[in-house]
């Protein structure tokens, strides 16, 4: 085997192997022969485990590499550089890597991992026992020798090949030049005659072209003069259309005028006559009965008749017209019916105004305060006379009504006047002349013989009021104490009175 100068970069870049590269050797990060690219998959820096993928990918080089011994062995048997035992050693070899093959399969079979200084010692040994056999130098000179030869036949042919080629060149130049001119000429031909052709196929469709613009303006200026004349009807049209919804409008609205004159015209016929007090009253005492200034009324609420009557009253909301009198009498101490009343159907003017008397006993001593609001506006109402009977009165209760009376006379009867400190009235001016308290000093009420102070703090109330000069006549009928008793109170409160009366007067009745 003869020695040859080789190349560095045809050389394997693994420490001093000098394995030919293009026999053996791949790029991979340096130029390595094939079975130092073995090697060098298997290095790690860290010396780490690797996967089962990196493991599988290594093997694939190493087998290629002895396969490629395999082969190219046999052609270096048949030139005579056959050394003893090529086939057992190379067999051997073979063997070996494919039990480190077996080996890394069966751990990634089951899913194992190698150890990198393990792999690395076996791809050692392995590679200085492939180097210290005649298989490896052998091989190697064979196959340098091989690429000089390879490469000498190659130069001879090429330049063989270069001259035949050139004179091939030339000819078929000297063809191509006269193809290319008949072709040129044949081109030129032909495009002449197509420009001719498109030439005339142009004009006749301008001709065409041209002829149809005319029809177009033609038929375009018809066209105009009856657009213009169906603009003019739509003009004439909407002008109609708009008189019509004018029309329609004022009809709409004359019809809703009479429709609703109609509708109320109908509710008018339809409609009962509104119902009158004295309607009311026909229905339910059968007897007519006229609602004037001269009129007077009793009202029991024990009695059905009259019950009926001003429940509906109340109902419809019907309020009396100015009468003479009324006398109310209840039946229970809150009576719903006649605190509407009070509120809706009172009179706005009336002369006498007795409430309670001749009361059922269930109404005995009512609370003013539940009728009180409705009261209020009542009680200015009454021009001649206020009687009120056995109701409970409350401080407040008891001066708003001495403050607001425009009757001349004001009669408590047998109410209870008993107040937590002594009233006092507000009134400059007052129209009560009579003022009757019979039955407020009794001793189921106030217990004015017991307890005196308390006739003499209204009676000191009066007389800081205008009261004082309006009262004539005081009534203190049954209320424990005598007349000269009363007037020894008067003149202790400094209140001068025409009469001091016992007579137990009834509510005035005409």
């Amino acid at each position: 085997m003869s020695s040859v100068r080789r190349n560095k970069r045809d050389r394997c870049e693994h420490d001093n192997c000098r394995a030919p590269r293009e026999v053996f050797c791949i790029k991979h990060e340096k130029v390595l022969c094939e079975l130092h690219r073995l090697y060098h998959h298997f290095e790690c820096p860290c010396e780490q485990f690797i996967t089962s993928e990196q493991l599988k990918n290594a093997l694939i080089p190493a087998n290629n590499s002895l396969c490629q011994i395999s082969q190219y062995g046999k052609a270096y048997d048949s030139v005579g550089y056959l050394i003893n035992n090529f086939e057992a050693d190379l067999e051997s070899l073979k063997q070996e890597f494919e039990e480190i093959k077996q080996e890394i399969r069966s751990k990634i079979e089951y899913d194992q991992f190698l150890h990198f200084t393990k792999l690395k010692k076996k791809c050692e040994e392995f590679y200085a026992k492939f180097r210290s056999t005649d298989i490896y130098s052998a091989f190697k000179e064979f196959m340098f020798n091989k690429q000089l030869e390879d490469n000498t036949i190659k130069e001879d042919i090429e330049e063989e090949s270069s001259n035949k080629a050139i004179e091939e060149k030339k000819k078929f130049e000297q063809v191509l030049r006269k193809v290319s001119r008949e072709v040129e000429q044949n081109v030129r031909h032909e495009v002449e005659a197509t420009r001719t052709r498109d030439i005339e196929e142009l004009k006749k469709q301008i001709g065409e072209i041209q002829q149809q613009t005319e029809e177009h303006k033609s038929l375009s200026s018809t066209q105009t003069t009856e657009i213009d004349a169906l603009k003019t009807k739509i003009e004439e049209q909407k002008s109609e259309i708009e008189q019509l919804r004018k029309a329609k409008e004022k009809a709409e609205e004359e019809f809703k005028n009479s429709l609703a004159e109609l509708t109320q015209l109908q509710e008018t016929l339809q409609k009962e006559p509104p119902l009158s007090c004295q309607d009311i009253w026909k229905k339910n005492h059968c007897q007519d009965m006229i609602f004037d200034e001269n009129t007077k009324i009793e009202l029991f609420m024990n009695q059905q008749e009259d019950k009926n009557f001003l429940t509906e009253l109340v109902n419809h909301k019907i309020k009396l017209p100015d009468i003479k009198r009324i006398k109310l009498a209840q039946d229970k101490k809150e009576d719903p019916v006649v605190k509407e009343f009070f509120k809706h159907c009172f009179p706005d003017q009336v002369e006498l105004f007795c409430y309670n008397l001749g009361r059922a006993s269930a109404a005995s001593q009512t609370k003013l305060s539940y009728y009180f609001d409705e009261m209020k506006h009542i009680i200015p109402r009454v021009t001649r006379e206020i009687y009120l009977f056995d109701f409970d009165l409350t401080k407040q209760e008891f001066e708003y009504i001495i403050n607001t009376c425009t009757a001349s006379r004001l009669t408590l009867n047998y109410s209870t006047l008993s107040f937590p400190s002594p009233p006092s009235f507000t009134c400059l001016h007052s129209s009560i002349q009579y003022l009757g308290l019979q039955y407020c000093g009794h001793v189921s009420r106030n217990d004015w013989k017991s307890t005196p102070s308390k006739l003499k703090d209204i009676l000191q109330a009066i007389s800081e009021s205008g009261l004082k000069d309006s009262v004539q006549i005081l009534e203190v009928g049954h209320c424990g104490l005598s007349r000269e008793e009363v007037k020894g109170v008067l003149e202790e409160v400094g209140l001068e009175v025409g009469e001091v009366a016992d007579t137990y007067p009834g509510p005035l009745s005409d």
